[in-house]
């Protein structure tokens, strides 16, 4: 066999592992492109929930010293039954803003755990990618190896 018959068949070897290795280097721009927004995501939640988290541990303080008060408030009920009922709803209304809270911050966390399992996924996808990138870079390396020896 000629030295140029090896090279004819050698070359559409090259051309489809070239290929191969274009596809996977877009498949690689695609989920590092993915990554990064759902980086950018996971920080916007991560914010709104310590933004939560403030204004819960300011509720909780609110609760704290409402319930301090309708405790002194009980004690004098015969007096200031009028007052009572008046805080009682205060009390209510910041247990039902606790609650909606609550039910946002639950939310946020689902949201939160499916954007991790989501880079987790992606990571994994970009992990395979490389993976792949390297066994065609070795591929190439052998060829152009065989190509350097047998010239």
């Amino acid at each position: 066999m000629k030295p140029g018959d090896r090279l004819d068949q050698i070359e559409p070897l090259i051309a489809e592992m070239l290929i191969k290795l274009d596809t996977t280097a877009a498949k690689v721009d695609r989920v590092a492109e993915d990554v990064k927004a759902h980086s950018t995501q996971i920080r916007g939640l991560s914010n709104q929930i310590g933004k939560l988290s403030d204004q819960t541990g300011k509720l909780s303080d609110q609760t704290g010293k409402l319930t301090g008060q309708t405790s002194k408030l009980t004690d004098q009920t015969d007096k200031l039954n009028n007052q009572t009922g008046s805080l009682s709803n205060q009390a209510s209304k910041h247990s039902d803003q606790i609650l909606k809270l609550t039910d946002l911050m639950a939310k946020q966390s689902e949201n939160v755990f499916f954007l991790l399992e989501s880079v987790g996924k992606l990571e994994k996808k970009f992990v395979e990618s490389e993976s792949t990138q390297n066994q065609i870079l070795m591929v190439q390396k052998s060829i152009l190896t065989l190509l350097k020896s047998n010239n």
